[in-house]
């Protein structure tokens, strides 16, 4: 009986207050929309970079001290002393070949992309570079990656500023080796285009089939004779992309607590000013045989409704935001599309913790209704205080 009383309570003040619930949810929604979007970018920035690149038995080697990759300057006398050295100093051997790579930067759709040049033979054996749709590059021609499509908009036959010409799009790629969105441009192409001669940033050192890279990675990175050089295994750079997005990743993690914060004090004010503008019904829910903590749970019920209510509608908005801009444009770092999406366990943890937002912020409202007595809220009642 004092259930169905204290639910048709809750019915009838939502109902008869319904305008300020109604702004209490939207509120509320508002908050829940943020933690999703903050959640859906943590959550994609975790798993940015575990696909990005897999080159398992690949070396690349760097001059020393290049803060971005196109500061780097190798030449192929360089590889070869780096590689004879190797081979005629350690027993394990193990590199089977070396490619040159040339990598630059070029602006398209407004923003700037990476270019990577390299003969058609190891766009195919060393990057998995596979034709979805066109064809390989030939003169003033130029291979797209298929994020490099997708986030761009530009597809075969669409025209490439690449340092002074125009290039052509010939065919769009895939690799499951290197899924970020690059161009890629014929060797001969880039040597004669930049007047590189024989200067490249990137040495790729390719590891016989079964070699311990990690071994030979510690003896070319030690040896004294290649301190202006630097080496990177697949393992590492993974490393160095992690590091790269980690304090994105943490400020949206915490973008998105402080958001469920803010919820604890909007339950709070709201169960507040709810005690303070009912306290003569309350007073009567007293009289009539209601305890402070039937009040508390009261409050929590109709906290949690307001609560829930702008929940599902924050989850709602946070998808329709979600959608239109990956409509307009996807969204991506250093050229990797970033998948945004709500999973089962960020829903779950977000309805946790709303719940005990409610919890924390009822609690805290209502503490004093259990030190005050039936009597002194009497007497609140017959001075037509509040509180």
């Amino acid at each position: 009986m004092m259930l169905a009383t204290a639910l048709r309570f809750v019915a009838v003040h939502l109902l008869r207050d319904w305008q300020r619930s109604l702004l209490t949810t939207l509120g509320v929604a508002v908050m829940v929309c943020i933690y999703f979007l903050t959640a859906m970018l943590a959550d994609g920035l975790k798993r940015f970079g575990a696909e990005l690149i897999s080159f398992p038995q690949i070396i690349l080697m760097m001059s020393a001290d290049s803060l971005f990759l196109t500061d780097s300057r190798l030449t192929t006398l360089d590889m070869n002393t780096v590689v004879d050295a190797h081979h005629s100093e350690s027993d394990s051997g193990g590199i089977a070949a070396f490619s040159p790579l040339i990598v630059r930067q070029v602006l398209a759709a407004e923003n700037y992309y990476t270019l990577i040049a390299l003969t058609q033979e190891d766009m195919q054996a060393l990057f998995g570079l596979s034709l979805i749709t066109g064809d390989w590059p030939v003169e003033q021609q130029v291979v797209v990656s298929e994020s490099f499509a997708s986030i761009t908009g530009l597809g075969i036959g669409a025209q490439i500023p690449v340092y002074g010409s125009e290039f052509t799009i010939s065919g769009v790629v895939r690799s499951d080796q290197w899924t970020i969105a690059v161009v890629y441009m014929p060797y001969e192409q880039a040597q004669t285009l930049y007047a590189s001669g024989d200067v490249f940033q990137i040495g790729v050192l390719q590891l016989n089939p079964g070699a311990d890279a990690q071994l030979i990675w510690r003896h070319l990175q030690y040896t004294p004779e290649n301190q202006q050089y630097t080496f990177y295994l697949e393992d590492q750079l993974k490393a160095l992309i992690f590091q790269t997005v980690a304090s994105i990743q943490n400020m949206a993690v915490l973008v998105g607590m402080i958001a469920l914060l803010i919820i604890s004090f909007g339950a709070f004010n709201a169960a507040t000013l709810l005690l303070m503008e009912h306290s003569r019904e309350i007073t009567l829910l007293r009289v009539v045989g209601f305890e402070a903590m039937h009040i508390r749970w009261l409050l929590f019920l109709r906290t949690t409704i307001l609560m829930l209510a702008g929940f599902v509608m924050g989850c709602g908005l946070a998808s329709g935001v979600t959608r239109i801009i990956q409509a307009g444009q996807a969204v991506a770092i250093s050229g990797s599309i970033l998948d945004l999406q709500i999973s089962l366990s960020t829903f779950g943890i977000g309805v946790i913790l709303v719940l005990c937002s409610s919890i924390l912020g009822v609690w805290l409202a209502s503490t004093h209704l259990k030190h005050k007595s039936i009597s002194t809220a009497l007497l609140h009642f017959s001075r037509g205080r509040v509180g």
